[in-house]
């Protein structure tokens, strides 16, 4: 048997401000739409996680996502 194991970064700014990532899965918020859910199940379904824990710019923003 061969084992292969596949790695993906996923780096960006995805302007996506009404994703609540300060829980284990990312959640939209009730204001969010549908583009917003779709990547939330996109990165539930594919394992990503979201490694920026904190604010990274004034207002409470995470400016970038790294998954």
């Amino acid at each position: 048997n061969t084992s292969e194991s596949t790695c993906i970064v996923l780096i960006g700014d995805f302007n996506l401000p009404t994703i609540d990532w300060s829980l284990d899965q990312p959640t939209p918020a009730t204001n969010g739409g549908q583009l917003e859910e779709s990547f939330c199940d996109l990165v539930g379904d594919t394992f990503f996680q979201q490694f920026v824990r904190s604010t990274t710019h004034t207002g409470e923003n995470m400016l970038d996502l790294l998954l």
